[in-house]
């Protein structure tokens, strides 16, 4: 990694190790399926791990769909992967990856997409499926700094801490897979949504960021005007807001893509 970025408002402070690797592994959850060979019937698929009935998850969020079993993944790693004094906090399923959120790491668990080997030796077949792969990172430093908030994408995590830098966590087994940026206004106690591709914080200092990791990096900051106590994001119908539900809010309207499409009203 190379330490923390600038963002376009706030100012360059290298760090060496802003986030720790304490495992990264590529392990893959495979199965051996021995049955009959039958021309004209499908090969049922086994279950990868035994549930592990200790483990309790707490504020599972789980999608309307997606393509793994993510319930029974989340099990089978955190078997292995927790610390004596780690504790889960909260796990969320979405459609291509699983986030496991303790309280010093983040582990990132992926279906794997590739092709499954099937040997056909005297009328019995052997299939062999490998079908997730995960990674651990340690963010104790999050911690230790102070998280302020946290989200999630598709396909990555963001963490805020009270040292106003943004991580960036990403399911790559590469060792760069934290991007670490600063911003430059207070941001204690802010709140943090993904939606419609672009990461909003909000309030920081009377304004909102709105940031961009499409290509590359970009931001943007809007002046905001808010007198809600406890503001938050939420979506209603669709459209993404600002404020109170019952209260004083601010409708994030998206006339199309992009950092520019985005302005608000109330």
């Amino acid at each position: 990694m190379g330490g923390v970025k600038r963002l376009a408002h706030g100012k360059v402070e290298k760090s060496e190790h802003p986030v720790k690797h304490r495992r990264k592994r590529r392990l893959f959850f495979g199965t051996l399926v021995v049955v009959p060979f039958l021309a004209s019937q499908t090969v049922a698929s086994l279950p990868v791990a035994k549930e592990n009935t200790q483990l309790k998850i707490p504020a599972t969020t789980k999608p309307e769909q997606q393509n793994f079993d993510c319930y029974k993944d989340v099990n089978y790693v955190t078997q292995f992967e927790l610390e004596p004094n780690e504790n889960i906090t909260e796990v969320v399923c979405k459609k291509n990856h699983a986030f496991v959120l303790t309280d010093s790491s983040i582990i990132i668990i992926t279906p794997f997409r590739g092709k499954e080997e099937i040997n056909v030796d005297n009328n019995i077949v052997y299939r062999t499926s490998s079908r997730s792969y995960y990674t651990v990172t340690d963010i104790s430093v999050v911690f230790d700094s102070g998280l302020v908030a946290w989200t999630h994408s598709e396909d990555a995590c963001f963490f805020l801490s009270q040292d106003r830098i943004i991580r960036r966590v990403v399911p790559d087994l590469k060792e760069d897979n934290v991007d670490a940026y600063r911003l430059h206004y207070n941001v204690n106690k802010a709140k943090m949504i993904h939606h419609s591709g672009l990461l909003f914080i909000a309030p920081a200092s009377g304004r909102m960021y709105i940031i961009s990791f499409s290509n590359g990096y970009d931001s943007r900051v809007i002046p905001l005007s808010l007198k809600a106590r406890d503001p938050d994001f939420f979506v209603s119908d669709g459209k993404l807001f600002f404020g109170e539900k019952k209260g004083e809010k601010i409708e994030i309207h998206m006339s199309g893509q992009g950092l520019d499409a985005v302005w608000l009203r109330k």
